[in-house]
């Protein structure tokens, strides 16, 4: 009984280590040359302008899509 426990434990705990001893996420890696740049945000008053944002498109569920940078229309700042 205690083998057959330990058979079925054994892949998860084996798992859960090579995850944790895994790549660790960093930016120093050779990135794909359209890729490589960090997308950025500047403030101007109440506007902010992103540059460096990839043209991609991100699903947050099934059947759902977020709108992509080309299809956000601007809002018209505070007071204006």
């Amino acid at each position: 009984m205690r083998y057959r426990l330990a058979l079925l434990a054994a892949p998860p705990l084996a798992l859960g280590l090579w995850w944790l001893a895994g790549p660790k996420p960093s930016n120093d890696r050779p990135w794909v040359a359209e890729q490589a740049r960090l997308p950025r945000a500047n403030l101007e008053g109440d506007l902010v302008h992103l540059t460096e944002v990839r043209a991609s498109e991100y699903r947050s569920a099934p059947g759902s899509r977020c709108p992509s940078a080309d299809e956000l229309k601007p809002r018209t700042p505070r007071g204006g």
